[in-house]
């Protein structure tokens, strides 16, 4: 049985992730944790009780965070004292708050993922490929559409693709961002020739394709040594 604490529990994502984790036979949620002051603090949903960010932490194997950047950093510093398997969700970290998350990697597992679903994470491996063949005749673009109380810009998804297409080839896509409506998430990558173009798309119709991401990603880190993983280590694990 893997024990299992939560971050940001009882946000969007949160309250999806912990749902499809109270499923599953072979995990236990210790808790759910919000921030200070939050309405649901004391509360207990589903059997899984929601205590504070201040407070002290249950045992757990796996810390898995779907808070916001700062806490997360704050969470990882925590985890990386104790060697911690730890699953980050959270988005929008600036160069400073990466450094502080690498810096912590090397004293636990930590696997930092922008989004857990299946076709993003064979998405970005497709985008490589494509990156690597297309270089000399193609140019790129990159567009992403999120709701509109999304605050990063690109999105985390965006900038993993782009890590992609870096390092498999000398390409510079032009980016565009959208934050419309309650729009969940989708990506797409051009690359246009002078005569054919190749447009690989991702597009989520629920939040349950990042959710029950989660599972896959836990099952990856419990296996994984000190140092900082991604959702492409997952899927390459997967096809290795």
């Amino acid at each position: 049985m893997i024990k299992v604490l939560l971050f940001g529990a009882r946000g969007r994502m949160g309250q999806m992730v912990a749902n499809d984790l109270i499923a599953q036979t072979d995990i236990s949620l210790t808790a759910g944790v919000e921030r200070d002051g939050h309405l649901d603090i004391g509360e207990t949903f589903d059997g899984i009780k929601i205590i504070n960010d201040s407070s002290d932490f249950p045992d757990a194997d796996v810390w898995v965070d779907f808070s916001l950047a700062e806490a997360a950093v704050r969470h990882a510093e925590i985890a990386a004292k104790s060697g911690i398997q730890l699953i980050i969700g959270a988005t929008g970290f600036n160069n400073e708050q990466l450094q502080i998350l690498i810096n912590a990697s090397q004293y636990c597992p930590m696997l930092l993922g922008s989004n857990f679903s299946m076709g993003v994470g064979v998405m970005q491996q497709i985008v490589g490929t494509a990156s690597k063949w297309l270089k000399s005749n193609f140019e790129a673009t990159l567009s992403e559409q999120h709701h509109n109380n999304k605050l990063d810009k690109p999105s985390g998804t965006a900038k993993d693709l782009l890590k992609s297409i870096y390092k498999s080839s000398q390409l510079t896509p032009q980016i565009a961002s959208f934050r419309v409506g309650g729009a969940i998430g989708e990506h797409q990558v051009r690359f246009v020739g002078d005569h054919e173009e190749l447009i690989i798309t991702h597009r989520a119709f629920s939040r349950e394709a990042f959710s029950k991401g989660v599972k896959r990603a836990i099952d990856f880190i419990v296996e994984q040594e000190n140092g900082l993983h991604t959702v492409h280590d997952i899927y390459s694990a997967d096809t290795a």
